[in-house]
Parts: C-alpha cells; sequence; structure tokens
C-alpha cells in the first residue's frame, strides 16, 4: 500500500514519462508474488494467514518515542513462590 502523497508522486512521474514517450515504473513494485513474500514469506499463502502464538518482539506502541522490548516473563513471575 501507498500513500496520498506517495501515489500523487508516482501518478506525477508515470505522466512526465508519457509525455516524454518513456514508460516508469515504481521501483517498490515487485510485482505480486515477491511483494507477498516480502511481506509473509515464502510460506503457503494459507499458513501465512494463520493466528500466531508468539508474541510480538516490540509493544505495539512507542513510549517516549523509542520501541521498547516486551519482557520475558516465562519462570520469571514476580511475587510468586515455588
Amino acid at each position: 500500500a501507498q500513500t496520498t502523497v506517495e501515489s500523487h508522486g508516482n501518478y506525477t512521474k508515470r505522466c512526465k514519462a508519457k509525455r516524454e514517450g518513456k514508460t516508469w515504473k515504481n521501483p517498490y513494485d515487485l510485482g505480486w508474488k515477491l511483494n507477498w513474500q516480502q511481506v509473509y514469506g515464502s510460506q503457503h499463502p494459507l499458513i501465512a494467514m494463520l493466528p500466531s502464538s508468539r508474541q510480538p518482539e516490540y509493544l505495539p506502541l512507542p513510549i517516549d518515542g523509542k520501541l521498547h522490548r516486551r519482557q520475558q516473563l516465562r519462570g520469571k513471575c514476580k511475587g510468586v513462590r515455588k
């Protein structure tokens, strides 16, 4: 997906190339298959869409403008005695 600004810029570049009798191709457009693999990996598309039980590496929202790693709490429950 592209932002509105990128879309406008790409449209302008396409029109300029067309006026000059050239073709313009978005450098980030790798085709549907390579774009898919870049985002989801090379696994089967149905497997890529299954929910994951893996926790994200970073918290979903930046704190103080920075991304913070999640704390690994497995086996380290505070306040719980074994």
